[in-house]
């Protein structure tokens, strides 16, 4: 399992953190779900999407896909 979220793509604070910017979504392998934004973004804005796999110390995490801005 991943989390999946979308973010600012300007960094803010001294570490290059990114504020974020919807709900934080768990996915499992093949699963499709929509990540709803918090904060509102015009046509034209950049979006950074971010992603953590689980805490097993065990297993490694990829991801592929594909997203749509509607």
């Amino acid at each position: 399992m991943a989390q999946f979220w979308a973010c600012n793509s300007e960094t803010v604070g001294n570490y290059g953190e990114h504020k974020v910017i919807s709900k934080i979504v768990d996915f499992r392998k093949g699963q499709k779900k929509k990540i709803t934004f918090t904060k509102r973004k015009n046509k034209g804005n950049k979006i950074r999407m971010a992603m953590e796999k689980s805490q097993k110390a065990r297993e490694s995490a990829n991801v592929s896909g594909e997203v749509d801005f509607r």
